[in-house]
């Protein structure tokens, strides 16, 4: 308990005293993909329509994503590519036509340019003859591949983040972080439809590819730092014991959008819509971040493992921690 306690308290200390640059270990982050990493891009895109209120200033949460929180507890800034929709391809499933997996994810939009990772790759080699070696690049995709592309082999999504790693490495880039998929059966948009077994199986088996492509990869690059994120496992530890991360509903969305109504208590909701986790899970994520990539070991290693517990002193200050993230702004 006294292991937690410090852990916890420490955690909160790294986000309310960010981590000097040289300290860290990397110069910037560069961060391409989904939802999962988009800090308003999307709502520039819909000029508004995606990402207004109840949403968080353009991003499909309720407060910043974790790779924005990885950036304060790092100090470094953040260039930031990804989009919602994005799949590892050059499609995005928010353009018309795009969606042929989950049909309640259609939203008919008159935006047929979004861009795919491809594009937002495109767009940072056109505008980077070199990359910047010290810094740290985020990629996440996959859930828009089969949530709303249909894809059935994840082999195809799985190459396409391989090849988006060499193709940055190929400009100079070296330090990798590739965050896995949580199961996408089990989210609340997911959950009691007919698709929850395939998209369960279709979850396993992009993981298992991106953990034999990756470790491969790795042996072929050994000059590379490419660092996988047990985003799977992390989820799979919250839904399972709720309390230990502070969670009292690991099951259903905070925010309701028929109604449309809002919990009285985000922070306790492993799920801010149906697709999408609150700002405090992020939060969690950008934990497990820290404590994964290899600049960040020794005591902040240790910060970082400190979120994946979320007990005692840090329960009792989210509160403030998230105050102060939003105070901040990125």
């Amino acid at each position: 308990m006294k292991l937690k306690l410090l852990t916890a308290g420490l955690m909160f200390l790294s986000c309310l005293i960010p981590l000097p640059a040289s300290a860290s270990g990397f110069s910037r982050i560069y961060a391409f993909g989904d939802s999962l990493l988009d800090n308003g891009n999307i709502h520039q895109y819909t000029n508004g329509f995606i990402g207004s209120e109840p949403y968080f200033q353009g991003r499909l949460s309720n407060g910043l994503v974790w790779v924005e929180y990885l950036a304060n507890i790092l100090g470094v800034s953040t260039t930031n590519y990804a989009v919602a929709g994005a799949g590892t391809d050059s499609y995005n499933t928010l353009n018309p036509g795009q969606v042929t997996a989950l049909p309640s994810l259609t939203l008919n939009l008159n935006f047929p340019n979004l861009p795919g990772l491809t594009q937002q790759l495109q767009k940072f080699l056109d505008t980077n003859q070199q990359a910047d070696a010290q810094a740290l690049y985020v990629i996440s995709g996959g859930t828009n591949d089969y949530l709303g592309a249909g894809v059935q082999d994840a082999n195809q999504p799985v190459s396409n983040l391989v090849n988006a790693v060499q193709s940055l490495a190929q400009r100079g880039a070296k330090n990798f972080l590739i965050p896995n998929l949580p199961d996408l059966g089990n989210l609340p948009g997911t959950r009691d439809t007919i698709f929850a077994a395939n998209f369960t199986a279709i979850t396993n088996s992009h993981n298992t590819a991106l953990n034999q492509a990756f470790t491969s990869f790795k042996q072929q690059q050994p000059n590379l730092k490419v660092t996988l994120l047990d985003a799977n496992s992390l989820v799979n530890r919250a839904v399972n014991s709720p309390s230990t991360f502070g969670y009292t509903n690991v099951t259903d969305s905070c925010l309701n959008p028929t109604i449309p109504s809002i919990c009285s208590q985000p922070n306790k909701y492993l799920y801010w819509d149906g697709f999408h986790p609150t700002t405090y899970t992020h939060q969690v994520v950008a934990g497990a971040a820290l404590a994964a990539v290899p600049e960040s070991n020794g005591i902040w290693g240790i910060l970082g493992l400190a979120a994946l517990g979320v007990t005692g002193m840090l329960k009792k200050q989210r509160r403030q921690i998230s105050s102060y993230f939003h105070k901040s702004g990125s």
